[in-house]
């Protein structure tokens, strides 16, 4: 079964499921995702915290092209 995570617009109570994808140790859903289903969203909130993008140790913010590459040779 395909792992996905529940969103929905602030005062909805209607929810979407986007799929997540496995990278790093993290279940990842990628901001292109919910942009497509959502589209202007600015923020993410698990109830009143924000939901920031994936960082690596350092706390630097992954880029899409890191994710990418990180996929590709997971896939090898």
């Amino acid at each position: 079964m395909e792992e996905t995570q529940l969103f929905r617009l602030a005062g909805r109570t209607a929810t979407i499921k986007i799929p997540c994808d496995y990278v790093h140790g993290q279940s990842v859903v990628y901001w292109e995702d919910i942009e497509q289903v959502f589209p202007g969203v600015q923020h993410v909130v698990n109830g009143e915290v924000i939901v920031t993008l994936m960082r690596d140790s350092n706390r630097n913010r992954y880029s899409e092209m890191d994710v990418n590459m990180w996929l590709k040779l997971k896939a090898k």
